[in-house]
């Protein structure tokens, strides 16, 4: 099965979110990300990725973002 969704924080060792995602976008445009963080004020910046999800975070919200993004 091919891979339809990331879902990344924003802040990680050695790899921050906002380079994952230009990585992500520059193999694959059409893969769905959705971002996390318990920092989206001063994390998120310019970043164009939507959903932005603050932590924490409940199953529901999570799930009902997926759904979103995936239908």
């Amino acid at each position: 099965p091919r891979v339809r969704l990331v879902i990344t924080d924003l802040r990680m060792p050695r790899l921050d979110g906002h380079e994952l995602i230009e990585r992500l976008r520059a193999a694959r445009a059409d893969l769905a990300v959705i971002v996390m963080s318990g920092h989206l004020d001063e994390s998120a910046g310019t970043l164009s990725v939507e959903p932005r999800i603050a932590k924490p975070i409940s199953g529901d919200v999570l799930i009902a973002n997926v759904r979103a993004v995936l239908s």
